[in-house]
């Protein structure tokens, strides 16, 4: 469970604060000139805790909108992220539940 947030971050320099694994995967609404908080998740499921803590981390300090890049998030971590406005940075799009990945752990 670990995450490192930036924040203030210009959609022009966002792409270079990722990890290379997810600079393909940056969306086009990431506009160069628009201010962004990038938190990147480094476990390979990010699950609904993670997400909370990295968004109490946030909150006390929003810039921007949300960028959030991870591997895969369960359902449960993206409805959060997408409940604040956050754009989603996935490598993986396999639809994990806080259920089904407890299971296999």
């Amino acid at each position: 469970m670990k995450f490192d947030i930036h924040d203030t971050v210009a959609g022009g320099v966002l792409r270079d604060l990722l990890p290379l694994q997810f600079r393909e995967y940056v969306p086009a609404l990431i506009r160069r000139d628009g201010l962004y908080t990038l938190a990147v998740f480094s476990d390979d499921v990010v699950r609904e805790r993670t997400v909370r803590k990295a968004l109490a981390q946030i909150d006390q300090a929003p810039v921007g909108i949300i960028v959030a890049a991870g591997r895969n998030f369960t359902r449960e971590a993206r409805d959060i992220l997408l409940a604040r406005s956050a754009v989603l940075i996935a490598r993986g799009d396999f639809e994990w539940t806080e259920a089904s990945y407890e299971a296999v752990r």
